[in-house]
């Protein structure tokens, strides 16, 4: 089994960060183990297929936000769960669940599973090079959600292997 986890966000926009700073601890973690890739992107539509492409298993954080706006709240989401994109303002771009379609259209070995953890943000606009103390919050519960599913599933005898 591979698994992809992917940190989606700006690294110098606030809690827009919080998805990167997320893979970031993830990547410390798992930087020896050749099957489990961790990943950072700066954006996410049509341009998400070649990170996703090749892996069983994947995993995706970025910051949200929705009407209720609970900094540091964690969505356990799918892509049927996203609709919208916070940076999609071109017509040549597409929403991940969109990008989906089309990588299945287009025959790729996409993931059968794809976790969303989506994060509420705070303040998405501003720059910095930190997340408010509510999403800072969000990050180890998010890393150590992730861990343990990932432990669970090489307990479990799934091998992570080619």
């Amino acid at each position: 089994m591979r698994i992809i986890i992917i940190g989606l966000g700006n690294p110098i926009l606030t809690d827009d960060s919080v998805g990167i700073q997320v893979a970031r601890q993830l990547h410390a973690h798992y930087i020896d183990m050749e099957m489990i890739k961790v990943q950072e992107l700066y954006s996410g539509g049509i341009r998400i297929l070649d990170t996703l492409t090749g892996y069983d298993k994947a995993f995706i954080i970025d910051a949200i936000q929705t009407k209720e706006k609970i900094p540091g709240r964690i969505h356990h989401l799918t892509p049927d769960d996203v609709e919208e994109t916070w940076n999609m303002v071109s017509v040549h771009d597409m929403n991940l669940k969109t990008a989906l379609a089309l990588g299945d259209l287009l025959d790729l070995p996409l993931p059968s599973q794809i976790e969303i953890y989506g994060i509420e943000g705070a303040d998405l606009e501003s720059f910095g090079e930190s997340v408010t103390e509510e999403v800072a919050q969000a990050i180890p519960k998010v890393v150590n959600e992730i861990t343990a599913k990932i432990e669970k599933w090489l307990e479990c005898g799934q091998s992570v292997g080619v």
